[in-house]
């Protein structure tokens, strides 16, 4: 899958790691990349579209990522969902599995372990 043809949503509280981890996936050639603040606006973007790619803040007001993520995947069960969070504990990392995410990422992002990720996921060409 080439990355321009990929729609990205990054869900994030903090206006900052919003940027940076958009910043990086431009990058790598995502252009179809949109943001949210909380969970509950998350699902919000999902009922109005439908992303290939999401990244989630575990921890966000309200509606927190692993309450979002169940809902997520009801609404595009064919979703890849990376969790983010400055907390990788292996009961975070855990959680977050077994409610159907694809991955975990751990705050600050280091721009190869995100590359890394999203290979994983098939979501970029090897000669991006």
């Amino acid at each position: 899958m080439k990355a321009e043809d990929v729609a990205v949503l990054i869900a994030d509280d903090v206006p900052q790691m919003r940027r940076l981890l958009a910043s990086y996936l431009a990058d790598l050639g995502f252009r179809e990349i949109d943001m949210a603040e909380s969970g509950a606006e998350v699902v919000a973007a999902f009922r109005q579209r439908s992303y290939d790619l999401a990244f989630l803040d575990i921890e966000m007001p309200g509606l927190r990522g692993l309450e979002a993520l169940p809902e997520v995947l009801a609404l595009a069960p064919n979703a890849s969902v990376v969790m983010i969070s400055t907390q990788g504990t292996l009961d975070n990392v855990k959680a977050a599995v077994e409610l159907g995410a694809k991955g975990f990422l751990v705050k600050p992002y280091a721009k190869q372990k995100l590359e890394d990720a999203i290979r994983r996921l098939q979501m970029l060409d090897a000669r991006a």
